[in-house]
């Protein structure tokens, strides 16, 4: 989520659970190590975290007792304002935006039907750029030797080499 997003909302922060006095998460997703002497005898002031970003989710590293373990930004939310996350439970996010990590945007799946629900949308991954639908148009009209692969990339805002790779069977293969 960027800058801006977080000057709209009004950012609530609450202890992460188990790091309680030692790291907070807000509602926007993001992290605050507080202050605190380490566990090495550190004095550390209170600081906003810098997430690493991994496939576009946020995560942190964080510490407990010399005990390293990394968490995305979602699961620390999650946790924090709604609940225990139960094995084998996932989180999804509702609006498909993976750095939006408001407790609105976040809901439990179990793998299966996160796999299921990505599939209605017509998506195998985030990425993808048309529907199942839309790639069966794409291979129905193409048999039509007046419509040319450029035409269709144009209506359909992809890039031809998107085109060519469902005409023959590359992607979106059933």
């Amino acid at each position: 989520m960027n800058e801006k997003r977080y000057q709209e909302l009004q950012e609530e922060w609450r202890d992460v659970p188990g790091y309680e006095g030692i790291y907070q998460v807000s509602n926007t997703g993001r992290v605050k190590a507080l202050t605190r002497v380490s566990s090495v005898g550190r004095h550390l002031k209170e600081r906003i975290l810098k997430p690493s970003n991994i496939n576009g989710y946020h995560g942190y590293n964080l510490c407990r007792g010399g005990e390293r373990q990394h968490f995305y930004a979602h699961q620390l939310v999650y946790m924090t304002f709604i609940g225990e996350i139960a094995p084998p439970m996932e989180i999804d996010h509702i609006n498909k935006v993976r750095d939006d990590n408001r407790p609105e945007n976040l809901r439990l799946f179990t793998r299966k039907q996160n796999m299921q629900f990505r599939r209605q949308r017509g998506a195998d991954n985030y990425a993808a750029k048309l529907s199942w639908e839309q790639a069966d148009d794409i291979r129905n009209r193409i048999q039509n030797p007046q419509v040319t692969q450029a035409e269709l990339a144009r209506e359909y805002e992809v890039t031809p080499t998107c085109i060519n790779n469902i005409v023959s069977g590359k992607t979106y293969v059933r």
